[in-house]
């Protein structure tokens, strides 16, 4: 019997996984690599200067297969509306400040969690209440949040649908067989 311990080397190679055939790694983040230049382009051709939140749906919708990049999606675009929606109103309800930050983000998680069930990951939605709601606690107007709001919504929407195309082009000109996935 062998008393002695495995060799560390070999044990750490073993929670990396090298490339096989063709690893589905090259196919994410090329996905991912495509959409953020195409937001870049898209956004920048509106006037857009720094892309941020269309940049983090790319990443955040960007899926190997294209039924879970049409979930993640609509999950992303409908959560950060709905959370905007409840920050704008408790904006302009109660104004600014950390209880209505808090109380608009229990209102969202509350909703987004029991009343909506669209799938996707429901933190979105408070995510986009307490950065609709974070202008008012920097000293910014009303107005700055409602610009916030939208602003954010715009990009996610925008971001989601190029990721969205990005995947559908992508299973088109390189479909996932069972010999590469």
């Amino acid at each position: 019997m062998d008393t002695q311990p495995p060799n560390p080397p070999r044990r750490l190679l073993g929670y990396f996984r090298l490339p096989q055939h063709e690893p589905l790694g090259v196919r994410y983040t090329l996905r991912i690599l495509i959409g953020m230049i195409v937001v870049w382009i898209v956004f920048k051709t509106f006037g857009v200067t720094y892309p941020i939140w269309a940049m983090i749906a790319v990443v955040m919708v960007s899926e190997i297969e294209l039924h879970a990049s049409y979930v993640a999606a609509r999950g992303r675009i409908a959560h950060t509306a709905l959370g905007c929606a409840v920050g704008l109103i408790f904006l302009a309800a109660a104004g600014t400040g950390m209880w209505q930050l808090c109380a608009a983000c229990a209102v969202s998680s509350l909703v987004s969690f029991y009343l909506v069930h669209i799938g996707g990951n429901w933190r979105h939605a408070p995510v986009a209440t307490v950065i609709v709601m974070a202008t008012g606690l920097q000293g910014m107007s009303k107005f700055a949040g409602y610009h916030a709001a939208i602003e954010r919504t715009i990009e996610v929407l925008g971001g989601s649908i190029i990721a969205l195309a990005v995947s559908w082009l992508a299973a088109k000109l390189w479909p996932q067989t069972a010999e590469n996935s």
